[in-house]
């Protein structure tokens, strides 16, 4: 009987009729099904709060299989549990297993540096040291090798070692690749100053400043380091809507990661803060690791559908120098946008987008593919660990965002976010009351940090003279 509800619910699962065959995988699945249902049917019951009955299913798929997919949502399951040794003792058999999987071996040492062991980089450092020849064999995909060296050079940062340190940055800026950041192209040109290289640390700023055309921070190291006037921040093509009238507190945290819970997290960063009428608004790519909505390079089978889908969005939009590609445009975000809303769906997005494109029409694709595909983040869009992971959106978050609000109490808001720099902000889920559009106003120069600077936390307020973020009670 299981083993035929599993059957259905795949044939529902290729229909997209998703809501039936997560609630089929959920119910029926057992650890003797292949790695897709039993993935789903895991998220399916830590979303429940099922955690002992998701951490059975997985460990025991883990056991028949030792693949990497299911060791994957085993190392969640443990993570979630705070269960680090065991988490750390899974990706080290995951990466002796799998010796050719570069994506494996940075997985390791990402347990070790996050969780098993974050007081001991070198222990970290020796495992990614590991994943180099594996990373650098993949050139000229650059993906793997920046995300090791994103890590390593950090780790020679904190120990001082500043010869190997410009090596590695010097690597890693040869790479071009997105997640270059701005503090990556400062700490680069002030390596080659404090040498005296006073060229060398000009050509970087100005690399940086041609990647970078909106950052004010290399402007400023530009000038603070003496190269006289920085190159100009161009206009925007679409100017900013009036963001006056509004406070906007981005709040630091710790890396949040998979074993935080949101609620809990964010009610101890903002309580002491808030005043009524306030919104909360949350980083909805934070929301997602917290929630265990990624899938990670390395551990999932690529369909043929996937890789078409990826290579026809890949043809339309090349990718340049220190640039992000389109999501849909790297396999595992096809992939998981497949298995977000199912083949069928995914098929007629594809032919609404020919549509959409033969009538000089943009976004046809996801208007037809849905609002968790539109979510979807491809990787390098987040800090380590999770540079390699593509990223869904909350499952829930409108649910999400009123589980915040109530456990911050009376006269306050919380939204989920998803802005970028382009002036874009979308309230992808907000509790009762909150004025969604008002807050995307608000929120749209992007004043959250995913990234170095870990404030995915902003307290949003009305200032006297604009109209408030809460609507009143009915």
């Amino acid at each position: 009987m299981g083993s035929f509800m599993v059957l259905l619910g795949w044939l529902l699962d290729i229909l997209s009729l998703k809501g039936l065959s997560d609630a089929i995988f959920t119910r029926f699945a057992t650890p003797s099904d292949p790695d897709y249902p039993v993935h789903r049917a895991v998220w399916g019951l830590l979303a429940a709060g099922e955690v002992e009955k998701a951490h059975a299913l997985a460990r025991g798929r883990w056991e028949r299989s030792k693949s990497p997919r299911s060791g994957r949502d085993y190392i969640h399951v443990l993570l979630r549990k705070r269960d680090f040794s065991e988490a750390e003792k899974v990706a080290a058999e995951l990466a002796e297993r799998y010796p050719e999987n570069a994506w494996l071996r940075v997985l390791y040492g990402d347990i070790v540096r996050f969780f098993s062991d974050p007081e001991n980089p070198e222990r970290a450092l020796e495992i990614y040291r590991q994943a180099d020849p594996l990373c650098t064999a993949m050139l000229p995909d650059h993906y793997p090798l920046s995300v090791l060296l994103k890590r390593v050079t950090r780790i020679y940062r904190e120990r001082g070692d500043e010869d190997a340190l410009l090596e590695s940055m010097e690597r890693f800026l040869s790479l071009k690749s997105t997640n270059f950041h701005h503090d990556e192209f400062i700490l680069l040109a002030e390596l080659h100053l404090k040498r005296g290289n006073r060229e060398r640390a000009r050509e970087v700023l100005e690399t940086g400043c041609k990647a970078k055309v909106r950052d004010v921070h290399l402007r400023e190291a530009w000038r603070k380091m003496g190269f006289g006037d920085p190159p100009p921040i161009p206009p925007r093509k679409k100017a900013l809507p009036d963001l006056g009238g509004y406070e906007k507190v981005p709040v630091k945290t710790k890396l949040l990661t998979e074993a935080d819970d949101p609620v809990e997290t964010i009610k101890s960063y903002v309580e002491d803060s808030l005043k009524p009428g306030d919104v909360v608004a949350f980083s909805s790519c934070v929301a997602a690791i917290m929630e265990g909505r990624m899938l990670m390079e390395g551990t999932v089978p690529i369909s043929l559908l996937a890789r078409f889908t990826s290579r026809l969005i890949a043809g339309r939009h090349p990718v340049g120098a220190f640039t992000s590609s389109a999501p849909m445009a790297n396999a595992l975000s096809a992939q998981t946008a497949l298995e977000e809303v199912g083949a069928l769906r995914i098929l007629v997005a594809i032919v609404a987008g020919g549509i959409g494109k033969a009538f000089r029409r943009d976004g046809w694709f996801y208007v037809v593919a849905g609002p968790q595909v539109a979510q979807i983040d491809d990787i390098l869009g987040s800090l380590p660990p999770y540079d390699y992971y593509v990223m869904l959106g909350p499952k829930d978050p409108y649910l999400l965002s009123n589980r915040i609000a109530r456990g911050l109490g009376d006269g306050v808001g919380a939204a989920i976010v998803d802005a970028n720099d382009l002036g874009i902000a979308w309230a992808v889920g907000y509790s009762d009351r909150v004025d969604a559009k008002a807050l995307e106003t608000a929120m749209a120069d992007n004043p959250a940090g995913n990234q170095d600077q870990m404030t995915p936390i902003v307290l949003v307020r009305a200032l006297e003279g604009r109209a408030g973020l809460l609507t009143s009670p009915r």
